[in-house]
C-alpha cells in the first residue's frame, strides 16, 4: 500500500483479476488497506477501481484516529483504536507464537474483508464471477453513515457483514443491476467528442461502455478490455473492472461524418 504507481503492479492486478479464482471463482478479487495516515489521501493502488479498498472502524462503527478515508474506499472492517486492551476499544489477535496480542490498523481490517470474501467463495463454489462476489460483498455491508455523519461516501458501502453476505449469496439470482437504477448518468457532446459523467448510487463502481456504428450491441463480459470486439455487436471503450483511469467519467473522440452509438 502506498508509494509510486507501478506498471508491473498494475499489470499483476489486472492479470489476477482476469485469471485468478481457479475453479471456484471466475476471476480474482484484489483487496488493499486504505492506509493509517488519518487523512483523505488516496494511496496507490487504492486508486484503481477494480481494487477493493478497505478502511477500519472502531468497535462502535466510527472512524478510528488513524484510518485513511476517501471516496475511493469501498468497505470498512473493525480494527480497534488502541494498542493496549481498554475495554471495548480493541480486538484480540493470535500472534505468530500462538499467543494473544492487541493491535490496530487498516492492515488488519483488510484481511477481515479478504476472509469474508473467501467465505463467500467457499459458500458458492464456482457459481459466481469475481464481479458478482464483489457486488454482493459491498451491497451487503451494514450502513454506518449515522456513526460517521461527516464522512458520508468516504467509508465505502459500510461495515462488512459476513452473515448478510452469505444470505445474499444464497438468494442471488444472477441479475445485474441495470444502469438506470445503479448510476446517475449525464452525457455531453461537441462536434468531435462525447463525454460521459456518472455518479454511482450503489457504490458498485462497475461501468462498461460499448460503442457501435449501429444500434446493435452484444452482451459484454466483465473481462473485456477497451478495444475488444463484442460478439453480437459493438466494441468495448471503457471498463472500470479492469482499472480504467477515471472513476466516474469517460471521453471518446468521434470521427467526422459518421454516426456513433453507445451503450
Amino acid at each position: 500500500r502506498g508509494g509510486e504507481e507501478s506498471k508491473l503492479i498494475n499489470d499483476a492486478i489486472d492479470y489476477f483479476i482476469l485469471n485468478g479464482g481457479g475453479t471456484v471463482l471466475k476471476g480474482g478479487v484484489v483487496v488493499f488497506s486504505s492506509g493509517n495516515s488519518y487523512n483523505e489521501v488516496v494511496n496507490y493502488p487504492n486508486n484503481i477501481p477494480s481494487v477493493i479498498s478497505v478502511t477500519a472502524t472502531d468497535y462502535d462503527g466510527t472512524r478510528p484516529s488513524y484510518a485513511t478515508v476517501n471516496t475511493h474506499v469501498d468497505i470498512a472492517a473493525p480494527r480497534g483504536n488502541s494498542n493496549n486492551y481498554s475495554g471495548q476499544a480493541n480486538m484480540v489477535l493470535l500472534d505468530r507464537n500462538n499467543g494473544y496480542t492487541y493491535s490496530v490498523g487498516t492492515s488488519y481490517a483488510a484481511p477481515l474483508v479478504s476472509g469474508v470474501a473467501a467465505l463467500g467463495v467457499s459458500h458458492a463454489m464456482g457459481r459466481l464471477t469475481n464481479f458478482e462476489l464483489r457486488r454482493i460483498l459491498l451491497s451487503s455491508a451494514k450502513n454506518i453513515d449515522a456513526a460517521n455523519p461527516t464522512l458520508i461516501s468516504k467509508m465505502g458501502s459500510g461495515l462488512v457483514d459476513a452473515y448478510q453476505f452469505l444470505k445474499d449469496i444464497e438468494s442471488y439470482s444472477g441479475t445485474v443491476i441495470g444502469g438506470d437504477t445503479a448510476i446517475d448518468l449525464q452525457v455531453s457532446q461537441t462536434c468531435s467528442s462525447v463525454t460521459f459523467n456518472w455518479i454511482n448510487k450503489t457504490h458498485i463502481d462497475t461501468v462498461i461502455i460499448l460503442k457501435s456504428d449501429s444500434l446493435v450491441f452484444g452482451n459484454p463480459d466483465f473481462y473485456n478490455r477497451p478495444g475488444d470486439l463484442i460478439s453480437g455487436g459493438g466494441i468495448t471503450v471503457y471498463n472500470s473492472v479492469l482499472g480504467s483511469p477515471s472513476h466516474n467519467s469517460f471521453s471518446e473522440d468521434l470521427a467526422a461524418n459518421k454516426k456513433h452509438y453507445f451503450s
